[in-house]
């Protein structure tokens, strides 16, 4: 290394300045078969014995698909038989609602039915490759009929329905009355004898 150090030295001492000594080019023309160059990513020159193995290049980036990637396999004019459940446990939930409080994305998200739902139609390998979460879903599949909207006073996101949405509440929690109350009919135990 010291010897090819002072020769090369040496022979830019001998020229006229400025002068520019092009190594890499210098290498494939003289040593070519001998020596073989290249240049990294960052356009630095790099050497190495032609004998010698090529390093590997460098494994391409890993790609983590994000919730396009997931809204990017969902059927665009239809929903898919997950996603209809899903649809169909939400309106149950707001349906069932009874606080005089709007209900908010944490109570729907602690709802065990759209829990369940939400697993069928992104099982825990899907939500943690895509990062999906229920508020997104809403928003990219059913945000004619939902929309959520942080409140300004307590910070919360809350769950506001479209007309659309309001008539299908209504008529589904009347149909939930109406199994309750003949669920409630069947058990009733029957009139005493004599009344």
């Amino acid at each position: 290394e010291v010897s090819l150090r002072q020769v090369l030295i040496d022979w830019l001492n001998s020229r006229p300045a400025p002068f520019s000594f092009p190594l890499l080019e210098w290498i494939d023309r003289r040593l070519g078969g001998e020596i073989a160059t290249a240049r990294d990513e960052a356009g630095q020159g790099e050497i190495r014995l032609q004998s010698a193995v090529a390093p590997a290049p460098p494994p391409p980036p890993v790609v983590v698909p994000g919730p396009e990637a997931f809204f990017a396999s969902l059927p665009e004019d239809s929903f898919t038989a997950e996603e209809d459940a899903l649809r169909s446990s939400i309106f149950d939930f707001l349906a069932s609602w009874r606080s005089p409080d709007l209900a908010c994305l944490t109570d729907l998200s602690d709802d065990p039915g759209v829990v369940g739902r939400c697993r069928l139609l992104m099982p825990q390998e899907a939500r943690a490759m895509y990062k999906v979460r229920i508020a997104e879903w809403v928003s990219h599949r059913i945000g004619g009929e939902l929309e959520i909207r942080e409140d300004p006073k307590s910070g919360k996101d809350i769950i506001h329905l479209t007309p659309a949405a309001k008539k299908q509440v209504v008529e589904r929690f009347q149909a939930m009355q109406t199994a309750a109350n003949a669920a409630a009919a069947a058990i009733a135990p029957p009139p005493a004898a004599g009344s």
